[in-house]
Formats: structure tokens, C-alpha cells, sequence
């Protein structure tokens, strides 16, 4: 019997040293093109806890189609107890601050100033501020929120924190180079991993890996090399940095 053909040329996996526990798709389109999230439960000495993995549609389309992905993955997490632990990750094609970045671009911004990784999975609050349509069409950017902050998190269970916010602005990119910074791979947490019980995340060990020579002199990534007939010679890494952070089991 011949297996489907998978015809998306990227599909997303979890490696985990961890017992595996169950796994399930949260089903984004019928399109082959259109990636599935993945969700992995995984039993970490015990205590269950929930990877999901994405890889969202790139920025050769417009933003409603990342937002279709985050309100489905958003929609998942609502079925959840709040108190469980899960973790959101993956190449979301979206900065941790796209609110900000793709405002001015028509191309992208086909949702009239919305964003799947801020407003769906409300990585963003409200700061406050009051703002006209003028201001925000004059310098291209939403004061009226404010990234999430850890302080925040942990007074509202419905609100995600992005991880990139521990970093320097200057080092905050995994995509690009440190002249042109993206930050499109992501890690996003719940309050539940701020609680101080159980499966918790080890504060300030998020980082991104650029040893091994995997960035050159010029602050570039060395992407893998192809040759004339796109075959991999063998040389370079992927064209994303490795995000990385620590967690802990707490008593």
C-alpha cells in the first residue's frame, strides 16, 4: 500500500529524550501547502507536558494566513486546563514584535493591523495609551500595547510571554543577520510554567547559538551550500539559528 505523498516541501517533528505519551495534529487547512501544528504530550518524570510545533506560512503570503494558524493553536490552548504546562514553539514566520514591524507593509498587513503571534496568542497588552487612526498611520506603529512581561504573565492566565524579550535588542535574532534582525523562531510560554510548582521555566536561560561557525566575520549565517543541480555539498547550516532554553522540575 503506497503512503500519501507529502507534497509541503518543510514538515515539522519533535525529538524527545522523554516518553512520548501521546501526539495529534491541530488540523490548519485541507492544503497539502498548509502546514499542521503539531502537539506532543510528553511525561516528564511524571507530570505531563505539552510541546507544540509550528511552522507557520511564510511571508510569501499575507498575514491572514498566519492568523488562521494562531487562531486554531489559540482555540486548542482554551480547551486546556490552566494549570497545565505547555510550551509553544517553532518557526512562526512572524517577529515577536510584528505588530510593529509589518504595520506599513501592504503586502502583509491584510488584517487592518492584526497579528497572529501578538493578538491571537496575546503575547500583547493594553498599555494604556489612547491612539488616533492618524498617529498609527503616520509613524507605523500601535502604542496602545505593550509587549507582554513576565510581571504581567503572571497576573493574567490568559496572556503568553515571548522569550526574546530576555535578550538585548541587539541580539535578539535567530533569522538574517545582525544587520538585518528577525525573529521569527520562537519560544512562548503560559503562566503555568511561572506558577514555582512542577514543570517550570528556568528564568534567563533562553539564547540563541551562534558558535561552531555557524555565523561568519560579516555577522551572516552560513547556510548550507548547494550545487548546480541544488544538491547539499556538505557544507554550512541551516539558514535559522538554534533557539535554546532550560527548564526544571520544581517540587
Amino acid at each position: 500500500m503506497l503512503k500519501k505523498k507529502i507534497k509541503s516541501s518543510v514538515v515539522v517533528a519533535l525529538l524527545s529524550k522523554y516518553p512520548i505519551k501521546y501526539t495529534k495534529e491541530v488540523k490548519v487547512t485541507n492544503h497539502p501547502m498548509n502546514r499542521n501544528i503539531l502537539e506532543v504530550g510528553l511525561d516528564i518524570n511524571g507530570e505531563t507536558v505539552i510541546v507544540f510545533v509550528n511552522h507557520w506560512k511564510s511571508k510569501s503570503g499575507s498575514e491572514s494566513r498566519r492568523i488562521q494558524s494562531a487562531e486554531l493553536l489559540a482555540n486548542r490552548l482554551k480547551e486546556l486546563d490552566k494549570n497545565l504546562p505547555y510550551v509553544l514553539l517553532g518557526d512562526f514566520n512572524s517577529n515577536h514584535d510584528e505588530f510593529k514591524t509589518f504595520i506599513k507593509d501592504k503586502k502583509l498587513n491584510d488584517t487592518n493591523g492584526k497579528t497572529g503571534i501578538n493578538h491571537s496568542l496575546n503575547t500583547i497588552e493594553n498599555s494604556g495609551w489612547q491612539i488616533t487612526k492618524w498617529f498609527k498611520n503616520l509613524f507605523g506603529i500601535d502604542s496602545s500595547f505593550d509587549l507582554v512581561s513576565e510581571n504581567s504573565l503572571k497576573q493574567n492566565q490568559e496572556l503568553h510571554y515571548n522569550l526574546w524579550l530576555e535578550l538585548p535588542e541587539e541580539d535578539r535574532w535567530s533569522y538574517g543577520s545582525s544587520k538585518t534582525r528577525h525573529t521569527i523562531d520562537n519560544i512562548i510560554l503560559p503562566r503555568s510554567l511561572y506558577d514555582g510548582k512542577g514543570f517550570e521555566y528556568k528564568d534567563n536561560s533562553f539564547n540563541v547559538f551562534r558558535g561552531a561557525g555557524t555565523v561568519n566575520e560579516r555577522g551572516k549565517i552560513v547556510r548550507w551550500a548547494r550545487g548546480k543541480k541544488k544538491e547539499h555539498l556538505g557544507e554550512g547550516f541551516s539558514d535559522h539559528l538554534l533557539i535554546y532554553a532550560d527548564f526544571e522540575l520544581k517540587k
